[in-house]
Parts: structure tokens; C-alpha cells; sequence
């Protein structure tokens, strides 16, 4: 894989079915003692899901309150 002038990288088709990555998909890159590695994000992960889904920051679910929303933000 090559870095883009924003660097970026694609993941080769093979590894992202087999690992089942789709576009729009995070993913986490951790350094260990042999490299970097690249992990998929699960959704209980994000702060987007527990915001109530990935849409939470364009459309926040009604049952939170404003407290709750900016402590979400600020990841409390």
C-alpha cells in the first residue's frame, strides 16, 4: 500500500471482505511490537452508537437532554 497526499491508504479488497470492512466502516490502527496493525472499530466502540447511531452529531436522538448530549461530545 502506498500513502496518498492526504495520507491515506486503500485496504486491498481480500482483507476487507474477508474482515468484512465496508465503506464508511472505522477502524483502528494500533502499534505493537512488530508494527502497525489495522482493527476494525466495533460499534459498541464509538461514541456515535452510544450517542443513540452514527448520525447522533447531524440528528440527536430526542430522549437526551443537553447535559447528556455535551457530555457525550466531550466523551464523559
Amino acid at each position: 500500500m502506498r500513502l496518498n497526499s492526504k495520507a491515506q491508504v486503500t485496504i486491498p479488497a481480500p482483507p476487507r471482505e474477508k474482515h468484512g470492512l465496508r465503506d464508511g466502516d472505522e477502524v483502528d490502527v494500533a502499534q505493537d511490537g512488530h508494527g502497525s496493525r489495522i482493527a476494525p472499530v466495533r460499534p459498541s466502540q464509538t461514541r456515535g452508537t452510544a450517542a443513540g447511531g452514527p448520525h447522533a452529531r447531524t440528528c440527536p436522538p430526542a430522549f437526551l437532554g443537553t447535559g447528556q448530549l455535551l457530555g457525550l461530545l466531550r466523551d464523559e
